[in-house]
């Protein structure tokens, strides 16, 4: 085994000229040096290209590349294939990361003879500018009883790993063999791109060190561009569901599947995004299908009936909106006909 293998670090681009510094500066200043930074601009409007070329000047582990196609799938796509590290690791570039964020899940990695090493995070709110741990927003802390868990015990228990990619370590040999890339155009790819790598991988280990340090309430940012788009949450599941079947794993993990994708229809409405009603039809057309005793969880079986409940409301108002427009559009037409008399 090397010891001091390549590890290509992929940092989508797009509008970040006020976090882009911190974000470069703490991936140079990695104990581990053994890195390449490849930093791909996504069509950014501001200096964040300019600022990016000028830390590759300095620093040669540093490469530049262009995705004319937008979003962050696509971008972290184009790193994928440029990359030639032996492990590869996906950091946002609002985000920053601690100087042992790699050294620890290498180490990691290594000594547990994983497939996937995962770290603990830090949650920075932009507009509070207040930082927090990451307990309230996912379960890791759980699957710290045990330093390293194999596939099946995973897949078994999707909802209790946090989906984001930032927080992890891959094997480059796994992601390029199966093909695996985050899906174009769609906001929640981490979810979909990580069940596919979990698929193919053997163990996963985990370290209770928080390493990163995730931005959020920043707005115009990759993620926020399609993360309010919440249709796709829908496809994400029907993607889901398409994959484990094609992996031949849907029957045995039926259970953990309809939990995450119970828990992913339920973040539009928990984080507040801007929904509608095509949304709520399609997902609903979903949550019918899962039988309640499959949701074995109690809390997924009370997300699922507050989604139900939310969407009843939700076409209550729809059609308060729709008869006040009708409302509306007949006062005007009585309007205009006494007008024309």
């Amino acid at each position: 085994m090397n010891n001091t293998p390549l590890i290509s670090i992929i940092v989508p681009i797009y509008n970040v000229g006020p976090y882009l510094e911190q974000c470069l500066n703490s991936i140079i200043s990695q104990t581990y040096k053994h890195i390449e930074i490849l930093c791909v601009n996504n069509n950014s409007t501001d200096n964040s290209l300019e600022i990016a070329q000028k830390f590759a000047q300095d620093d040669t582990r540093i490469k530049i590349l262009n995705c004319a196609e937008q979003g962050l799938s696509s971008t972290r796509n184009t790193g994928i294939d440029a990359s030639s590290g032996e492990y590869i690791a996906f950091i946002d570039s609002d985000d920053w990361i601690s100087p042992l964020y790699t050294e620890l899940l290498l180490l990691n990695i290594q000594e547990q003879k994983s497939d996937i090493s995962c770290c603990d995070y830090y949650l920075f709110n932009q507009k509070k500018m207040r930082l927090s741990d990451s307990s309230h927003e996912n379960n890791d802390n759980i699957w710290l009883q045990k330093s390293k868990y194999k596939n099946n015990e995973i897949l078994a228990s999707l909802h209790d790993i946090s989906s984001f990619a930032f927080n992890k370590l891959y094997k480059a040999s796994i992601i390029k063999q199966n093909k695996l890339y985050f899906p174009a155009g769609l906001a929640h790819e981490d979810i979909l791109f990580n069940f596919s790598y979990y698929v193919n991988m053997q163990t996963m280990s985990f370290i209770a060190e928080r390493l990163y340090y995730y931005r959020v309430g920043r707005e115009n940012s990759l993620m926020s561009l399609y993360q309010h788009n919440s249709p796709d949450v829908v496809q994400i599941a029907y993607k889901i569901i398409e994959k484990a079947k094609e992996y031949n794993v849907f029957d045995q993990f039926k259970v953990s599947i309809y939990q995450q994708i119970v828990y992913a229809l339920n973040l539009p409405i928990r984080k507040k995004y801007n929904f509608n009603f095509k949304f709520y039809k399609q997902a609903h057309v979903i949550l019918q299908q899962i039988d309640d005793q499959l949701i074995v969880n109690s809390k997924m079986l009370l997300l699922k009936k507050s989604f139900t409940l939310f969407t009843i409301r939700y076409k209550i108002i729809n059609c308060v909106w729709f008869l006040s427009i009708l409302k509306i559009t007949a006062k005007k037409l009585r309007q205009m006909l006494r007008y024309l008399r």
